[in-house]
């Protein structure tokens, strides 16, 4: 009798493993591309090849100026540590530092799928929310990036920040809070885009955790907002840091150069554009260039009413849809750190700023798809045939889009193909000519 009742508990074990597996293998067929892929004149140079700290290797002295170091105005220890010990082990060969980067890839993939399935009990809408976040050409900048290892390497730590949070949820205890504060704390310095991570817990106590059930009152405050109150204060003390940081190094606009109201548009118009990114992922560049001479007000206007109208349907359906709640509030909380409402950097919006905050709307696509597979009671062949359609469909396009991160030159024609008056890019496409001594080519 009990093999018979240890029968289900190991073929969902069995069944997970199987996904794991197969999520892995989709999302390196993807991206193994990179393995032919060189260091890109952007930015890349500033990391490794052009940076007298980094370029040695890891060594007592290079892990100490790691830990002080505040270069391009951010402090990410962990990240430069990373490569360090890339440099250590494949020198300065590309492929290495590229390989090393799908792996947190997939490794995010992998943890995306089993956070999901632990939390909700939902192992194909979880199964499909992380193939999606594997295999879409959204990632392929911060995976094919060598610049942008801070991004992956960072989401590995969200994720796992994550996962020890819903374990904390069951039981709060102490040493298991300072596990979730540990994996946070290390996650900023990866990449302080994390500050907003707090948040997200809160959101996820909502669903899927389900902790501001049966609460009433005020109970809910503290059960739920408290134990984020030193989250919160490492994101704040951070924030500002990173700030004056960012402002000493030049890379920070003031209010005079791109005014508010400019700046609020480029906002709205870029969390309506992330999103169509996702559903048609075309035209995909290395960097979208903000017009400073601002944006119609109509089509600013428009973004806005949009953006209210889908946060209304949300709200509205909270009670019947609970995951629309934690998944939509996710992708616009997320966001907020690079939505540009504080300006670093000449670009309107950024593949790479999609890396964790399109988790939400691919958990949204899942769960809606799986709730319109219940509903209507389609054969299974109906669901696994059209998941494995829009998946091999994204699959391909990320091998193009890998493609076109071959080397700088490259690169650089690609985004001038898919971009207009892109005088940063048209300046390094120069370079790259001038350097092979192409000087009438362009």
């Amino acid at each position: 009798m009990s093999s018979i009742v240890r029968r289900p508990e190991h073929g969902e074990k069995f069944k997970a493993m199987f996904i794991c597996i197969l999520l892995g293998i989709v999302t390196f067929v993807a991206f193994v591309g990179v393995r032919n892929c060189d260091f890109v004149n952007y930015d890349d140079n500033l990391y490794l090849a052009d940076n007298e700290h980094v370029k040695g290797g890891l060594s007592f002295e290079s892990a100490m100026w790691a830990l002080t170091a505040w270069q391009h105005g951010y402090w990410h220890p962990i990240t430069w540590i990373s490569h360090l010990t890339d440099i250590s082990v494949f020198g300065m060969k590309p492929a290495g530092h590229h390989l090393v980067s799908v792996g947190f890839h997939i490794a995010n993939v992998i943890l995306l799928f089993l956070i999901l399935k632990k939390m909700t009990g939902a192992v194909w809408p979880s199964a499909f929310a992380a193939a999606l976040f594997g295999v879409h050409p959204l990632t392929v900048e911060s995976v094919a990036w060598i610049a942008e290892r801070k991004n992956v390497l960072s989401t590995s730590f969200a994720l796992l920040t994550i996962w020890a949070y819903s374990w904390y949820a069951q039981k709060q205890v102490v040493w298991r809070y300072l596990l979730v504060a540990a994996l946070f704390v290390a996650g900023l310095a990866s990449k302080p885009m994390l500050v907003t991570l707090s948040f997200v817990l809160i959101l996820l106590d909502y669903w899927p955790i389900g902790r501001f059930e049966n609460l009433s009152g005020h109970k809910w405050f503290w059960r739920t907002i408290v134990d984020k109150l030193p989250l919160l204060a490492v994101s704040a003390a951070v924030c500002v840091v990173t700030y004056f940081a960012q402002l000493s190094v030049g890379v920070m606009s003031d209010m005079t150069s791109l005014p508010l109201r400019l700046r609020i548009s480029n906002a709205m118009m870029s969390y309506v554009g992330y999103i169509g990114k996702v559903f048609y992922p075309t035209s995909l560049a290395v960097l979208y260039p903000l017009d400073v001479n601002g944006y119609p007000l109509w089509k600013a206007t428009l973004c806005v009413v949009l953006l209210l109208t889908l946060t209304t349907a949300v709200i509205i359906e909270r009670r019947r849809h609970r995951f629309l709640v934690t998944s939509w509030f996710w992708y616009m909380g997320t966001l907020v750190p690079v939505i540009g409402l504080v300006q670093v950097g000449v670009q309107a919006m950024a593949d790479r700023y999609m890396y964790l905050p399109g988790i939400g709307i691919y958990i949204i696509i899942a769960w809606l798809a799986g709730e319109v597979v219940e509903r209507l009671r389609l054969p299974k062949i109906v669901p696994l045939t059209a998941g494995a359609v829009v998946l091999v469909v994204l699959l391909l396009m990320t091998r193009t889009q890998v493609g076109y991160w071959k080397d700088s030159e490259s690169l650089f024609r690609h985004t001038l193909d898919v971009t207009t008056n892109n005088y940063v890019i048209y300046s390094d496409y120069g370079q790259v000519l001038a350097s092979k001594g192409l000087f009438d080519e362009g």
